[in-house]
């Protein structure tokens, strides 16, 4: 999807907003992006933020696998060491990210929820998602969710043809439905599931996170040592 650059483009993306008491859009890259809580705040001081977080490590190891897929990466899978310099790494940190939010915004402004409660009680983070957003709590959305396939590639040269495929939104509208669904279905079978993580090494990221996770739980008066 290519990317908004200006307000009026965003603005564009809810044109179909009647009476709507809420709206709203995803943007998982506001987080690592330094500029955006104060862009934010000037465009829409009155926002209201969810971030929904991932335990550190399974992230880490995620982001570690798409930048093998797009080229960024090039070294094992699962890795053989860690260092606190590496990118996958320092993506999935999220102390620093989160207190520019609180820095920015009022505490009533932002909710944090955590991915493993959202699969486990998925009704009852909706619920609070509501009441934060002053919306019908009692309103049953008919969710299912879908676990981010991921992994790593079989074919290189099939994968970077997709890709390249899949950048050309502007023809989708004119694509039959029949026809994307072949194109995701190829897609999904070219990758495949990631070994896990030795425990090693998943004990080597525990190191590396702990001091994160606890300046975070400190931030969310919260209890975060289930990621440690």
């Amino acid at each position: 999807i290519h990317p908004i650059t200006n307000l009026d483009e965003y603005e564009r993306l809810f044109d179909g907003v009647t009476t709507e008491t809420a709206i709203g859009e995803k943007s998982p890259g506001y987080l690592n992006n330094q500029l955006a809580p104060e862009r934010i705040k000037q465009t829409l001081p009155g926002v209201r933020l969810i971030a929904i977080l991932r335990n550190p490590i399974d992230r880490a190891y995620s982001q570690l696998q798409m930048d093998a897929r797009e080229g960024r990466y090039h070294g094992p899978i699962p890795p053989d060491s860690v260092s606190p310099d590496d990118l996958w790494i320092k993506r999935s940190m999220y102390y620093e990210k989160i207190k520019r939010y609180f820095d920015t915004f009022s505490q009533n402004q932002i909710k944090i929820f955590f991915f493993d409660d959202f699969v486990s009680n998925t009704d009852n983070v909706l619920q609070q998602i509501y009441q934060f957003l002053d919306v019908d709590i009692d309103f049953k959305a008919e969710i299912s969710i879908k676990v981010n396939q991921g992994g790593i590639k079989k074919y290189s040269f099939l994968y970077s043809m997709l890709k390249h495929r899949r950048s050309t939104h502007i023809f989708k509208p004119f694509v039959p439905t029949s026809v994307r669904r072949i194109y995701q279905n190829l897609r999904e079978k070219n990758m495949k599931k990631a070994p896990p993580l030795s425990d090693k090494i998943r004990q080597q990221l525990g190191n590396l996170f702990r001091s994160d996770i606890l300046q975070l739980q400190e931030l969310l008066c919260g209890d975060l040592s289930h990621w440690i």
